[in-house]
C-alpha cells in the first residue's frame, strides 16, 4: 500500500469517536446470528454451543503460558473501511472468526474492513511493567490504533503479532481499540493459499480479518519475549533458547521439567546462551504416537536471584530422521525405528468458521 495512504488513514482514525460513544454491541449479537444462520444452517458441534462468552477462552498460546492476561474475543463494531469514518458502526462481529464465516455473524466478504471495542485494563494487574496486545493472525494487512493514537502495522495472514501499548492507554477511562484491515485476497500479490473471492472448485472461501484470538497480557520489564526447546533423545537432553527484553549481566534463567507433577529435571544459564538440561535416563520417556508424552517445562528469569517472570510450555522429546533401511532404500523413522507414515490431507475448513 502507498505510505502516503497509510498517513491519511493516522490522520482519519485521529479523529474517530470517544469510547462513551460506542453502541453496546452485546444487545446486537442475537438478530446478527439469525442473519448469519440464513447464509449457511450447517454447523459443527462447537459452533453450535457457541456463545459470546465463551469464545475461544483458552490461553490462545499453550508453549509460552503466563497467569495474567485478559481475552478480547466477543462482539466487536464493524464497518467497511471505504465509508467516511463519520458514518456509525452499525454491523457488529464475533471475534475471532473471519468476516465471510457464519460465526462471525456478517458472512459476506469484505475487502477494508475497520473494527473497534473498547476494554479496561484490570486494576490488579501490576502497576510497573508493560502491557501487550497480542493478536494470533489478521489475514492481510492491518494498523491498529490505541485511543485514536497509531501503535503499530502488520502484513502477513498467518503469524501472530504484539504491540507494547503502555504508553496509549488511559488510567481512568475505558481505552478503544481500533483495528483497520485490508485485504484484496486474489486480487492482490499476497501469499493467499487457495483462497478466492469467487470460490469454486478447488478454491475456498476467503478468510479475511481477525480470524485469530486478540488478547492483553501485563509483562515485566524486563521479561521472557520467547522460547524455543531442542530435543536430543541419543544423549537424553532438551536445549533452551531464550529471547529476553532489556537483558543485563545480573538476569539469570531457572528452567525446569516436570513428568505431570513431579519434577524430573532442572539447569541454570545466562540470558545470552543455550541452557543444556538433562533428562535422568530413569525418567527418560520419549514422544510417539502411541505413547504421546509431553514434559511440563517451567522457566524463571530471576534477577539476582529473585524471581522476576515465569512462564510456562511443554515438550515431546523425540527425533525425526531418514536413513537406509536393509534393503538400501531410503525410510523416514522416529525415536531410531522405521515407521510406515501414512496421514490424509487436511485442509483446515470449517463450515461455519472457516478458517478457524
Amino acid at each position: 500500500m502507498p505510505i502516503r495512504f497509510f498517513i491519511l488513514l493516522i490522520g482519519v482514525f485521529s479523529s474517530v469517536a470517544t469510547a462513551q460513544e460506542l453502541i453496546n454491541p452485546r444487545e446486537h449479537f442475537s438478530g446478527t446470528v439469525a442473519q448469519a444462520s440464513r447464509i449457511t444452517p450447517l454447523k459443527t458441534p462447537w459452533g453450535k454451543d457457541l456463545t459470546v462468552k465463551n469464545v475461544h477462552p483458552e490461553y490462545p498460546r499453550p508453549t509460552m503460558v503466563r497467569e495474567l492476561w485478559l481475552n478480547l474475543n466477543g462482539l466487536w463494531e464493524l464497518k467497511d473501511g471505504k465509508l467516511p469514518t463519520t458514518e456509525p458502526f452499525r454491523e457488529t462481529i464475533l471475534i475471532p472468526f473471519p468476516v465471510e464465516s457464519t460465526l462471525s455473524g456478517v458472512g459476506r466478504p469484505m475487502e477494508s474492513l475497520v473494527y473497534r471495542r473498547t476494554f479496561v485494563v484490570p486494576t490488579t494487574w501490576p502497576k510497573d511493567g508493560r502491557i501487550l496486545l497480542h493478536f494470533g493472525a489478521v489475514d492481510w494487512s492491518c494498523m491498529v490504533f490505541v485511543n485514536g493514537r497509531p501503535v503499530g502495522s502488520h502484513l502477513g495472514g498467518y503469524d501472530p503479532f504484539s504491540f507494547d501499548i503502555t504508553g496509549f492507554l488511559r488510567s481512568d477511562n475505558p481505552n478503544e481499540l481500533i483495528v483497520w484491515v485490508y485485504d484484496p485476497t486474489n486480487l492482490g500479490e499476497q501469499p493467499r493459499g487457495k483462497q478466492t473471492q469467487t470460490p469454486s472448485g478447488i478454491w475456498y472461501t476467503s478468510v479475511s480479518g481477525i480470524w485469530q484470538t486478540v488478547w492483553l497480557e501485563p509483562v515485566p520489564n524486563p521479561s521472557i519475549r520467547d522460547i524455543h526447546l531442542t530435543g536430543d533423545i541419543d544423549q537424553g537432553e532438551i536445549t533452551i533458547r531464550t529471547d529476553i527484553s532489556r537483558p543485563n549481566k545480573d538476569l539469570t534463567l531457572y528452567v525446569e521439567a516436570f513428568d505431570g507433577d513431579k519434577p524430573v529435571a532442572q539447569a541454570y544459564g545466562g540470558c545470552n546462551g543455550p541452557i543444556l538440561m538433562r533428562i535422568p535416563k530413569e525418567s527418560l520417556k520419549l514422544w510417539s504416537p502411541e505413547t504421546p508424552h509431553l514434559y511440563q517445562i517451567r522457566v524463571r528469569l530471576l534477577d539476582k536471584e529473585t524471581p522476576v517472570d515465569q512462564v510456562g510450555s511443554y515438550y515431546g522429546l523425540r527425533k525425526i530422521d531418514a536413513t537406509k533401511d536393509e534393503q538400501g532404500r531410503v525410510r523416514i523413522r522416529l525415536n531410531n525405528r522405521f515407521v510406515f507414515l501414512m496421514g490424509i490431507l487436511d485442509q483446515g475448513y470449517w463450515p461455519d468458521g472457516l478458517y478457524d
